[in-house]
């Protein structure tokens, strides 16, 4: 998560977005591909990024139970219409139909390779103009395994 909060951090200057990043005391392990996993924090602060208007805020969080790494994503952009949500991770879709805005294939890879990871990702926002929050969850390793 570091590492894409570090990457992702020029674009947050530049619209003047608050991050909060928020990291447990003791690391999340998961098994997986980190240059995949880094694709998919990536991929979801640069939405947040992208659908959240200047001085915005972006709040990121780790945390974990003896079994799931979980991390959720959440900003106070633009939002999602209730409508859309069922067809979030759909590849070529896009709430507004506007292929300026970039092809809508993010949120389908990032559902891709949570799912190759055995985790999941959930959306959810209140409404257009409420902001939205992502939700991934992926096996954790057990301190024994490492």
């Amino acid at each position: 998560m570091r590492d894409s909060v570090r990457t992702i951090e020029p674009r947050f200057l530049e619209k003047r977005l608050t991050l909060r990043l928020s990291l447990p005391a003791e690391p999340c392990i998961v098994r997986g591909d980190g240059a995949r996993l880094r694709q998919v924090t990536g991929n979801l602060l640069a939405n947040a990024a992208k659908f959240t208007a200047s001085e915005g805020r972006v709040e990121v969080g780790v945390s974990g139970d003896q079994t799931m790494a979980i991390i959720t994503v959440t900003d106070t952009g633009i939002g999602i219409h209730p409508d859309f949500l069922p067809q979030m991770f759909e590849r070529l879709r896009q709430a507004d139909g506007d292929s300026t805005s970039g092809l809508g294939l993010g949120l389908a890879i990032v559902k891709n390779l949570v799912e190759l990871h055995g985790g999941e990702v959930t959306a959810a926002g209140d409404g257009i103009g409420r902001g939205a929050a992502f939700t991934v969850t992926l096996p954790r390793l057990s301190s024994s395994k490492f």
